[in-house]
């Protein structure tokens, strides 16, 4: 089994000052993320093929529809993004062993020590 996860925090930016002279602030962001996930096999009688499921949840403490950019001195016009909403999702990946004609197993692995592109061939 494995966890992971990622908390974002925004503090109050000012976003405006009034004709008096006082600032508008925008609420604070807070934002996380959530992974869960499980490796194991399959049964004997589906092959024991390596296999994972995973839930992934993003933005999960949304407090807002929008973030407020700026405020008029009337405090009545204002500038705002809207938010992305809360995503989720779950995954399963099932290993398929061999793959190909010839039956050989494909890999990756890097053609030099300076290169960042991966080569693809066949073992």
């Amino acid at each position: 089994m494995f966890v992971g996860g990622g908390l974002s925090y925004g503090s109050s930016p000012v976003v405006g000052r009034s004709t008096a002279g006082s600032l508008f602030y925008a609420a604070v962001r807070r934002e996380v993320d959530l992974l869960l996930g499980y490796r194991g096999r399959l049964p004997a009688w589906l092959g024991q093929r390596p296999a994972e499921e995973q839930f992934n949840a993003a933005n999960l403490l949304q407090q807002s529809p929008y973030t407020l950019r700026r405020r008029d001195p009337d405090g009545q016009n204002f500038r705002a993004l809207l938010n992305p909403p809360p995503t989720h999702s779950l995954s399963f990946r099932l290993s398929l062993g061999s793959l190909g004609a010839s039956g050989k197993r494909f890999s990756v692995r890097h053609r030099d020590a300076g290169s960042r592109l991966p080569s693809v061939g066949r073992r």
